[in-house]
């Protein structure tokens, strides 16, 4: 669904440049059961996703899980559902999308802004790593 897909691209390269044995990286997609089955309550979750905020596109929201747990907008779910709703610890990093529609690739305005998304994630998780692992 084009930039619904951000999430996939941004964790495929992250999982090429962190290399950290306490940290693990799934692409889950929307497959809700196959995310519960691998992920513990205790694990802390660094879920990175397309968010739909109303910010321009490519612009990147940090929220807390349980804040988004706490609300009752599920905009940011594209999907309806979301597997977070099981009350994980963590955040999201979300990725404003331009385009939601038919297609493998990425749009032209994501495309084009790519690494600068994918530099300002991975200082995130980086960040995150530093403080905790």
């Amino acid at each position: 669904m084009m930039d619904d897909g951000i999430g996939i691209n941004l964790v495929e390269d992250l999982n090429k440049h962190i290399l950290n044995s306490n940290i693990g990286f799934i692409i889950g997609e929307s497959d809700f059961d196959y995310c519960n089955s691998i992920i513990s309550k205790d694990d802390y979750l660094i879920v990175i996703d397309a968010y739909l905020s109303g910010k321009n596109a490519g612009e990147i929201t940090i929220i807390s899980i349980s804040d988004l747990n706490r609300s009752s907008d599920n905009r940011y779910s594209i999907h309806g559902m979301h597997f977070l709703q099981d009350k994980f610890d963590g955040i999201l990093i979300g990725i404003e999308p331009h385009e939601i529609n038919y297609g493998l690739c990425l749009s032209s305005t994501l495309q084009n802004c790519y690494r600068g998304i994918y530099t300002s994630v991975y200082e995130q998780v980086k960040l995150f790593v530093e403080k905790n692992l």
